[in-house]
């Protein structure tokens, strides 16, 4: 009796494990089941664009922006990450489950600050906590002005940072140096603490060129956005220092595109605050 049941078993566990085998391969199941989990997981996580205002910037500087791309319902508006002078981050809502662009606007209180290299360990700051909080691999940026060259210098120079730059928007970028704008190294009228940057802007800029630039091979894209408000210049930045940035992007793995945006609204401060052209563009690209 005891033998007959013991074999009763043994028939029972190798039927189900057949059945279980022939259930597996007719589903794709079997050895596929964790990767395709791991790869699923990857898809769904959320791809975050910062917006990163330029000296002297506030929530403002960038609200039209968010709020253009909202409307087009690219992205939805998530958190604002604050960086108080001493570089503690205070983090204003978060990114809700299910959001697959959520837009973080990060404002500097120490927004006359110079040192550039700092602002961008602060941008590095807030992307490892999306990174680690949400999960982010991969991030857009747009930046406006001084911003640029944060934003720029953290993607440049922190290669094995846990998120990628996918899509760039360099709004009134001052990264280059032409002459004119040089002398200001040497101008008492200047803050020192803006001469500063200068002289370092002069210095990364030979690093940043052509074939040196770090950002050869990089999978990217980048839309260059600058005005021409009056004399080749937005009134700030001349049009020489903005484009200069192809130099910069040389040789990346994407797109490199250039708008040239004219009239009064082109004026440096309202090209992210009152124009709408330059609020379409930005939208329009990151919807690509």
């Amino acid at each position: 009796m005891k033998k007959k049941t013991k074999v009763v078993l043994t028939v029972c566990i190798a039927l189900l494990l057949a059945v279980g085998g022939y259930l597996a391969g007719f589903f794709g199941l079997g050895n596929q089941l964790l990767p395709q989990r791991s790869e699923n997981a990857s898809a769904n996580r959320p791809v975050p664009t910062i917006f990163v205002h330029g000296y002297g910037g506030t929530p403002a500087s960038s609200n039209m922006l968010i709020n253009r791309v909202e409307h087009d319902g690219y992205g939805q508006r998530a958190m604002r990450a604050t960086v108080s002078k001493n570089g503690k981050i205070t983090y204003t809502g978060s990114i809700k489950q299910g959001q697959a662009h959520p837009l973080v606007q990060i404002i500097f209180k120490d927004n006359t600050q110079g040192d550039y290299h700092l602002a961008a360990s602060w941008v590095g700051k807030v992307v490892n906590h999306l990174h680690r909080q949400y999960g982010v691999t991969n991030y857009n940026a747009v930046a406006h002005s001084y911003g640029n060259n944060a934003v720029v210098y953290y993607a440049a120079t922190h290669k094995t940072h846990p998120a990628k730059l996918d899509k760039v928007v360099n709004i009134a970028s001052d990264i280059g140096m032409d002459p004119e704008e040089q002398k200001m190294i040497k101008s008492s009228r200047v803050p020192a603490d803006f001469r500063q940057a200068v002289r370092e802007m002069v210095k990364d800029e030979s690093w940043f060129d052509g074939n040196h630039s770090p950002f050869n091979g990089r999978r990217m894209q980048a839309l260059n956005i600058y005005g021409t408000y009056r004399k080749g210049t937005d009134g700030t930045i001349s049009n020489y220092s903005s484009r200069d940035l192809r130099r910069t992007y040389h040789g990346i793995n994407g797109t490199y595109r250039e708008l040239n945006v004219k009239g009064h609204l082109a004026q440096h401060s309202a090209l992210t605050r009152y124009n709408p052209q330059v609020a379409q563009a930005v939208s329009q690209f990151l919807k690509e």
